[in-house]
């Protein structure tokens, strides 16, 4: 292989860390700025905690990036089921004391299970699909749909909507990619619209469905509780920052109080107004820049299981990305959702630079780096193969 051949094979998959790493000084920058003065000296202890944080997360990024991510896929099913065992624990735990439980605490460090169990199921589905035809065999899409819907339905009982509505954007592409056809994918589709609707009446707890009522005009704001608060604020922060900002650190609404959660589900806010649209804008395009290049990783190799584990994890993240910014400026519903890479978060940063590592580390396997015929699934490893020679190969042969 020509080294030429092999830089520009490898290129975007090494630009992933870069983009990653610039997010992650941007997400220290603003939990500082977001819980200190502009005078207070850097970093702020939220700052630090979040840092530490921060590079732990660099270290898992580090290892699952160099090690075979295959080693996962072996222990998928192990993986999922204990995910389950602690969604189930905490279920246990909201029946015995009643309320809202999402984290336990193990030696003094908070564990929530809900953000194990997304990339968990990502892995189990991944094995799952990489060898079946979804379009023409029922069974692989009955037993995606139920290693989805269980956790689904444990995060939701938490309760805990908006994490668990990542589920749906996670199974539908890892569905498509694997095969799906439109047909199936509608009959689901339009399954899902039903169950929204059912759930909407009879499920939602009232806080809920009055956020959904306030996000569309149909009820009265009363405060926080609904989540009006949080929007109200958080559009008048970035309303304020204009093209450039305030200035790092010099933001005045956040500062004096007014926006909640600054440093986690709205950071967002604290950005616009301190660095305005150029600050907004230049966020925006490194996430889109980022899940492209996922992508992009994914239509390189020719590894189903990998296909599917970069299509997966881009697919949560990307959902994450548009939910956290879509409430911050009030275009969807208040949820409990971060910004990956960016708000303050334990398990939740940890998961996620876990997950972007895996794939990288299908990226840097230059044996499952080949462009494949039939991305869509279904297609055996030994047809892609074949598939993969060079034309010249083919005819002489």
């Amino acid at each position: 292989m020509k080294w030429p051949d092999l830089d520009r094979r490898f290129l975007p998959t090494l630009a992933i860390p870069l983009i990653v790493g610039a997010l992650l000084i941007v997400g220290v920058l603003f939990v500082h700025s977001a819980s200190a003065g502009p005078e207070d000296p850097f970093p702020s202890p939220l700052a630090k905690a979040h840092l530490a944080r921060v590079i732990v997360g660099l270290l898992i990024f580090t290892v699952a990036a160099l090690a075979d991510y295959r080693l996962a896929e072996r222990c998928a099913v192990p993986l999922y089921l204990v995910g389950l065992s602690l969604l189930l624990f905490l279920l246990a735990v909201k029946w015995s004391r009643g309320g809202v439980v999402r984290w336990f605490s193990v030696a003094g460090i908070s564990v929530q299970p809900s953000e194990l169990a997304k990339l968990f199921s990502i892995l189990l589905l991944a094995r799952l699909l990489k060898t079946s035809r979804v379009r023409d065999d029922h069974l692989p899409l009955g037993a995606g749909l139920l290693i989805l819907g269980i956790p689904f339905l444990l995060v939701a009982a938490q309760p805990d909507l908006g994490t668990a509505l990542v589920f749906v954007p996670i199974g539908l592409s890892m569905l498509w990619v694997a095969g799906i056809s439109r047909r199936a994918l509608g009959t689901i589709g339009g399954f899902g619209v039903l169950s929204a609707l059912f759930g909407y009446f009879f499920l939602l707890h009232d806080y809920q469905r009055t956020r959904v009522q306030v996000f569309l005009g149909l009820g009265e704001r009363t405060g926080a509780a609904d989540g009006a608060y949080h929007v109200h604020n958080s559009m008048i922060a970035v309303g304020s920052g204009g093209p450039t900002g305030k200035g790092y650190g010099l933001g005045t609404h956040h500062g004096l109080g007014y926006l909640p959660e600054d440093h986690n589900d709205f950071i967002f806010g604290v950005i616009g107004e301190e660095w305005g649209l150029v600050g907004t804008t230049g966020v925006l395009l490194l996430f889109l820049t980022l899940f492209l290049l996922c992508l992009r990783v994914a239509w390189q190799t020719r590894d189903p299981f990998g296909r599917l584990l970069c299509v997966g994890v881009t697919a949560q993240l990307a959902f994450q990305t548009i939910v956290n910014i879509g409430m911050t400026v009030g275009l969807v519903p208040v949820t409990g959702l971060p910004l990956p890479f960016v708000s303050y978060g334990g398990t939740s940063m940890l998961i996620v630079m876990l997950g972007i590592g895996m794939v990288v580390g299908v990226g840097l396997r230059p044996i499952d780096s080949l462009h494949p015929d039939g991305l869509r699934g279904g297609t055996s490893e030994r047809t892609t193969l074949r598939r993969s020679r060079p034309r010249e190969a083919r005819i002489a042969r």
